[in-house]
């Protein structure tokens, strides 16, 4: 393809707004081509914020935010490299569980935000102490940009490491508790807590793990946490050697190829390319929580598939 066709085709993203890139999230397994014309040709960056989530998505980042500004000596802020100033771990959990609360789905959404507050705690300690036994006394920096540019791509494929040192790299993924409205037959009712269990595998997020050693060829490892434990996967790990991480790059590259292709056939129209797969399931987990905004951009895209 000529620059022109290139050029083209990133136009077209957001909406017609345009971009540059495609992250390990947009072309890893969850994501179909359906999901993609959605979020990333249909809709603009500020749509997507304006989606409202509920507490599980959220709680992650107060998690690992805050475990980095304990441990790593840098942090990017976008391209610049700051310098992370020594504080209390409970200043740095206030202010991060602060921006947390403030963004809730609904009102019981934000009851159960709040009740969360002490089991956040618990599991960035254990995600400390999982960085520590990865790095011990190494220097390390968060949030590092980094990308691939395949030959061919329209785009680059771009991520942000959690950690990165000279050698390694980490991955951490916090497992929020799953929290249910409960009425006994007897006493009082209300919320009840439960831990949620931490994975056998990284199989549910091999793709960012892939993309991170395709981009660094750093030794990768992955942490699971809860507030009750951690568990590592390093490259001892049969998912985490070197040629399986390829093969699942690979395997998310085929998937950004025929996504470029479908956008070629479609000329960019987010109608055309929603002719070319299948409608959404609005009925699925994945739409559970979609704004009628969002469901009925769906529908108006698959008009003739209803």
């Amino acid at each position: 393809m000529t620059e022109e066709q290139l050029h083209f085709l990133r136009s077209c993203l957001n909406n017609g707004k345009g971009g540059d890139h495609m992250s390990p999230t947009q072309i890893g397994k969850y994501k179909t081509m359906s999901d993609w014309c959605v979020e990333y040709l249909a809709m603009d960056q500020d749509q997507r914020r304006k989606e409202k989530k509920k507490y599980k998505v959220g709680f992650g980042a107060v998690v690992g935010n805050v475990a980095q500004k304990m441990t790593s000596k840098y942090i990017f802020e976008g391209p610049d490299k700051v310098a992370i100033k020594e504080q209390k771990i409970e200043d740095a959990f206030e202010e991060e569980n602060k921006t947390y609360v403030s963004e809730p789905f609904d009102d019981e959404d934000k009851k159960i935000r709040l009740m969360l507050a002490d089991i956040a705690m618990e599991q960035t300690k254990n995600a400390i102490r999982a960085y520590k036994e990865v790095f011990g006394h190494q220097p390390t920096q968060s949030e590092r940009y980094v990308h691939t540019s395949p030959e061919g791509l329209f785009v680059d494929i771009i991520g942000r490491l959690d950690w990165e040192s000279g050698l390694s790299t980490l991955e951490l993924k916090s497992k929020p508790p799953s929290v249910r409205w409960f009425e006994p037959k007897r006493g009082d009712a209300g919320y009840r807590v439960y831990t949620q269990t931490i994975p056998k595998d990284p199989s549910k997020n091999i793709d960012q793990v892939a993309f991170y050693y395709a981009a660094t060829k750093k030794e990768p490892h992955i942490c699971y946490v809860n507030e009750k434990e951690y568990v590592i996967f390093d490259s001892s790990h049969d998912m985490l050697r070197p040629d399986y991480l390829e093969e699942v790059y690979q395997q998310m590259l085929n998937k950004a190829f025929k996504i470029q292709k479908l956008l070629i056939l479609s000329n960019g129209d987010p109608k055309e390319f929603a002719s070319l797969t299948d409608m959404p399931d609005l009925t699925s987990w994945m739409y559970q929580d979609a704004s009628e905004e969002k469901k009925q951009l769906v529908k108006e895209l698959w008009m003739n598939k209803q």
